[in-house]
């Protein structure tokens, strides 16, 4: 899978989990996580030609990718995001593995995650 394709799956993977008003895009290898004002930050993957084979690559790019959106959401909303609920203010750490060619993505504890995403679907 080509960064840019990655890019494109990742971008929309967290944009349908974000809170209403902020948004994630992919233009190339690059992308924008932008809240309701309009201040976008941007983030390059960083993913190697060499790389487009080695799997985890992938999953170290997202980790970055969700944990970028989490500092933008958390500024943006003056609050902790996602929400553990239950007064916890310790932000969720954001996680992504490789299994097969699925990549899963989430926030918090891997085997209760805070918030799961939907899986993207790489190939070597």
């Amino acid at each position: 899978m080509t960064p840019a394709l990655f890019a494109r799956e990742l971008a929309a993977a967290l944009a349908a989990s974000l809170p209403d008003g902020f948004t994630a895009s992919a233009d190339g290898a690059l992308v924008t996580i932008e809240p309701p004002d309009g201040s976008g930050v941007t983030t390059a993957l960083d993913i190697e030609p060499d790389d487009i084979g080695d799997l985890d690559v992938y999953a170290d790019a997202a980790e970055g990718v969700l944990s970028l959106a989490q500092d933008v959401v958390c500024e943006a909303l003056d609050a902790t995001w996602p929400s553990a609920g239950g007064g916890a203010v310790d932000l969720p750490i954001p996680g992504a593995r490789v299994e097969g060619d699925t990549l899963r993505l989430w926030y918090g504890d891997e085997d209760a995650p805070v918030l799961a995403l939907r899986a993207v679907t790489i190939a070597s």
